[in-house]
Order: structure tokens, then C-alpha cells, then sequence
């Protein structure tokens, strides 16, 4: 960032794969940045990875956004303003993992920490009259309420705003996405590689992508185990000398 700016826009999502519906979040950030005047969106990007909802790892899903998803919003925003193509160019992203290391200094808790290395390094605070703008879904939009609580205890505040992006009626989900991948079925994969296609990934790319998610996603079901009641374990100890007596009774009778 060549000029400092007063204004952070930002987002925190898991993005897990990223999808459309995600983009369109980043053509609303980009959109934003010029409205707002500014040259730079961030994006603060969850680290879990488990087996249901976040197969794939966080660095994965930095170089699809930087390589495919920022490209692709801008793309579309550029068809859209035409008349500013040099400017939707010159927006920057920044990208940050939750799992990425940084100095303690900027607090424990991980999204917390990740924002404020944000503000003190790219921003240069602590400076007056700075304002920060999240963007996030609508399902999201009572996750981070406490920002603002936090922003206003600072040495000089920070005032906060909220920007909720309305869902699109043919938004896909994460949800859908994994499924697709984890069907096995060849429609469903090649469905799959149409939406990741839709945000500039090529097929090569989501076939190495599906293969990710159905390595790290366990689609068999767990068994349980049962859990015996009553007897005491003396009792249970007897049984078990028992049986072992009687097997090796019966070795011997051979």
C-alpha cells in the first residue's frame, strides 16, 4: 500500500471450498473498495481442517482465491463498470490464514490477532480517524459483533460498520460443493467442475481439488461402540480367567 488509507475493508470466512457464491462476496468487497476510494480488500481465511465441513487446508484455499477467485470478481466487475477496468485492476488482496505466524503481540485470540496485524502493519496504526468495514453473508452477520466493542477500546477507536451481502438465488454452498466431490458419481463430478469452472479454476485443477476433499472427508460412517451395563469388573475379571481356563482345557484335550 504506497498511500496510507483510513478506511480497512475486510472479511472472515471459512471458504471451505471456496465457491460463486464466494465470489460474489469479493465482487461486493472490490465493488466497495471503489466506492470507497481504496486499493487494498482483506480477507481473513479459517485454518480448521476435519473431516466434515473443512477438508481442505487453508493455503490451498489462499492460491485458489489469489490464482482463480480474485481474478474471476474482477473480471466481472470489470463487464459491469466498464469504465473503470484500470481502477478494479489496481485493488490488491490480502490474504491471511488464521494458522499463519505472527508475532504474540497482536493478541491470542486468532482472528483478533490476525485483524490488528492488519491494522498496525498494513494500516499503520495507531493513527485517529480510522474506520473498518466487514463484509460478510447474510448467515454470518451476528458472528462478530464484538469488533466493534473491541474497536471502540482502543487508543485512538475505530468505528465499525457492517456490510451484509445478500445471498444470491443461485448461490451454491460449501456444503453442496463437498457433496458433489464426495459422491463419487460422474455427474456430480463433472457438476462439480462446472461451478469451480465458473470461478476460472480449470478442469485439471478441480479433478486435483476433488481429490483433495474426498482424501481428507471419511464418508464411512463411524461405529459405535456398545457400551455393556452391569457386573461388577471383580466379576468381569473372573469371567474373562474363566474362559481363558476353558480355552486352554480344550488345547490340551487335542
Amino acid at each position: 500500500m504506497d498511500v496510507l488509507e483510513n478506511t480497512i475493508i475486510f472479511t472472515i470466512a471459512r471458504m471451505n471450498p471456496p465457491t460463486p457464491g464466494h465470489i460474489y462476496l469479493l465482487e461486493n468487497m472490490i465493488e466497495l473498495a471503489l466506492q470507497k476510494n481504496v486499493s487494498q480488500i482483506n480477507i481473513i481465511l479459517s485454518s480448521t481442517i476435519d473431516d466434515e465441513k473443512n477438508p481442505v487446508e487453508c493455503e490451498e484455499k489462499r492460491q485458489i482465491l489469489y490464482n482463480y477467485g480474485v481474478i474471476t470478481a474482477k473480471q466481472n466487475l470489470e463487464v459491469k463498470y466498464t469504465d473503470k477496468v484500470n481502477e478494479i485492476e489496481s485493488i490488491k488482496a490480502e490474504i491471511i490464514c488464521l494458522n499463519d505466524e505472527i508475532d504474540s503481540k497482536y493478541g491470542s485470540r486468532p482472528v483478533v490477532a490476525k485483524f490488528n496485524y492488519l491494522l498496525y502493519n498494513n494500516y499503520k496504526y495507531p493513527r485517529p480517524n480510522m474506520k473498518a468495514i466487514l463484509v460478510v453473508g447474510e448467515d454470518r452477520k451476528n458472528d462478530y459483533v464484538f469488533f466493534e466493542k473491541m474497536l471502540q477500546k482502543l487508543e485512538f477507536p475505530v468505528s465499525f460498520e457492517l456490510f451484509v451481502v445478500d445471498r444470491p438465488d443461485s448461490a451454491i454452498s460449501a456444503t453442496k460443493i463437498r457433496q458433489l466431490a464426495t459422491s463419487r458419481n460422474p455427474e456430480d463430478e463433472k457438476t462439480f467442475e462446472e461451478y469451480m469452472n465458473t470461478i476460472g479454476m480449470e478442469k485439471n485443477e478441480a479433478s486435483r481439488l476433488i481429490n483433495q476433499i474426498r482424501e481428507n472427508i471419511d464418508p464411512t460412517p463411524k461405529i459405535k461402540k456398545i457400551k455393556i451395563k452391569g457386573g461388577s469388573k471383580k466379576g468381569k475379571s473372573r469371567k474373562l480367567k474363566k474362559n481363558k481356563k476353558s480355552k486352554k482345557s480344550r488345547k490340551y484335550k487335542k
